[in-house]
């Protein structure tokens, strides 16, 4: 199952990002191979990456109101 965060900015807008492996890889190569700690930082980061965003991490961060990982087990599917 794929790692997806909801962003909501402080203007309002609220968007769900995917996580994808070059993301987890790019915070692997930056912690040097150890892996990717159980921080709230790494969680941001990875939010962060899979936003795409043209800011810097600190940017992008400051434009945020809440970063929230998102349940999909708990998210109720639509049947056809």
């Amino acid at each position: 199952m794929a790692t997806r965060f909801e962003v909501s900015y402080e203007d309002g807008s609220t968007e769900v990002y995917t996580v994808k492996p070059r993301h987890i890889l790019a915070i692997e190569k930056a912690n040097k191979g150890k892996g990717i700690d159980s921080t709230i930082e790494s969680a941001y980061r990875m939010a962060y990456l899979a936003s795409g965003s043209d800011k810097t991490f600190d940017e992008w961060v400051d434009s945020t109101a809440e970063i929230e990982p998102v349940d999909d087990e708990a998210t109720p599917t639509k049947s056809a």
